[in-house]
């Protein structure tokens, strides 16, 4: 038995808390739900929009009843912009799930696979490989002669629509690959093997697609196959760049440029037209799509069996009991992180703790204003440089008289007697230098 060495790019969410498989598939499942009902909360106006627009939709409404067949057929015939509109809205649930790894889970983008370095030439790598991918399954299908190229799509081609198309699987493509790799995958790898964890990532991912039109048992493999090749090139590669890149090119090629069904979905303005053979539906996958057939488990097989290959010769194909012994070191390594957390947060507390003891305001409050009373209490005169008294205001000139006279009552004494004498001698200047204003000058006085 052999097992899959984690790489470097997992190491923070390794040291991470992980959970049980089940706990993990349940966090997940959540993570897609409030993800979802972001997507629904975005589209649901432009849906509004183009209900309304419908005739006899409008007539449902006026006579208060609701057809079901009519109603299919009216979600059956939506128009291109509004499935660009849905593939663009996936942006909530790519927003959620990072959120959900950074808030939740504590892990950095860098443990998702978001590497900064080459990050350009991972994604260019992706959008070939993805590419090459399908025109090989699709060259599978014209070789049976299970589907037919018509020629160029001259009726409803657009440009405007194609870079529509490009940009909305580009967005979905990615929102797919961190959920499902991203996040799920690697939160897997916590607790179990890389092996489990790309199983366990892959039936996630299969089964998220099991609301789809036109599932077969077929459809379930591939889409499973499918996730498996995504998680085992994030491994060879680390990073989700190129992982990203080749899904969203997958499905662009495949339901844009060759007018193939993308998991149940038909796209009408392509480039091409083309057409499945009836009768040949387990070869090109029928109403499905090439997802449903034979030829995209071929494919698949072999991009599995290539990678398996590559990573061995990468050295990260290693025995049972080198697993579990790496899997005690990252486990004695996680259990030293935490300790050396906890003692941080215990230095850090103490520290805190001390420096309050040490300051005597954080004991007492009212510490610094006691002091300034004591003070004044001690020296009512102390002197500042102005000459002016900062705790009384007095004039500094008070205290150098009480110190020459040594009599604080004399002194006061003599300054009253001062004023007396100065207030005499103005009321006898008064009535020459009074000005006639209408008043009896003598009103004011006693």
């Amino acid at each position: 038995m052999k097992a899959i060495k984690k790489p470097d790019f997992m190491k923070n969410a390794i040291l991470g808390n992980g959970h049980s498989a089940a706990f993990e598939l349940i966090c997940a499942l959540l993570v897609f739900f409030v993800g979802s009902t972001a997507t629904s909360l975005v589209q649901a106006p432009v849906l509004a929009f183009y209900m309304l627009k419908d005739g006899s939709y409008m007539k449902m409404l006026q006579n208060g009843s609701l057809d079901v067949n009519q109603m299919n057929r009216i979600m059956q015939s939506i128009p291109d912009w509004f499935v660009i509109v849905t593939l663009i809205a996936e942006f909530a649930l790519l927003i959620i799930c990072i959120l959900y790894c950074k808030l939740i889970e504590k892990r950095n983008a860098a443990s998702m696979g978001f590497q900064k370095k080459g990050f350009a030439i991972q994604y260019i790598k992706g959008l070939l490989i993805g590419a090459a991918a399908f025109v090989v399954a699709y060259g599978i299908c014209i070789l049976t002669k299970s589907v037919t190229i018509e020629g160029f799509n001259k009726d409803s081609f657009s440009i405007l629509y194609l870079f529509g198309f490009l940009v909305g699987f580009l967005v979905q493509g990615m929102a797919e690959e961190v959920l499902c790799r991203g996040y799920l995958f690697v939160s897997l790898t916590r607790r179990n093997s890389v092996v489990g964890a790309v199983v366990i990532s892959s039936l996630f991912f299969s089964m998220m697609h099991g609301m789809n039109d036109n599932m077969s048992l077929l459809a379930y493999l591939n889409l499973f196959l499918f996730g498996a090749v995504m998680a085992l090139l994030m491994l060879r590669f680390e990073n989700i760049w190129i992982v990203g890149a080749a899904h969203s090119i997958w499905n662009f090629v495949q339901g844009t440029i060759f007018g193939v069904s993308v998991s149940g979905i038909q796209i009408k303005r392509t480039v091409f037209v083309g057409k499945s053979v009836e009768g040949a539906s387990f070869i090109n996958g029928g109403k499905f799509g090439l997802e449903g057939g034979l030829s995209v488990t071929l494919v698949l097989l072999a991009g599995i069996g290539i990678l398996v290959w590559s990573l061995y010769r990468k050295g990260m194909i290693i025995s049972i009991e080198e697993d579990l012994e790496l899997h005690t070191q990252e486990e004695q390594e996680r259990l030293r992180r935490t300790e050396k957390e906890r003692k941080a947060k215990e230095e850090f507390m103490q520290k805190m703790m001390q420096n309050m003891t040490q300051n005597p305001y954080f004991m007492n409050p009212n510490a610094n204003s006691n002091q300034e009373e004591e003070k004044e209490r001690e020296n009512p005169f102390e002197a500042a440089p102005n000459g002016q008294n900062p705790n009384t205001g007095f004039d500094n000139t008070m205290q150098q008289r009480t110190d020459e006279t040594g009599d604080f009552g004399a002194m006061i004494q003599q300054s009253q007697q001062k004023e007396e004498s100065m207030q005499k001698q103005n009321q006898k200047a008064t009535p020459d230098n009074v000005q006639d204003t209408g008043f009896d000058h003598n009103y004011f006085d006693d």
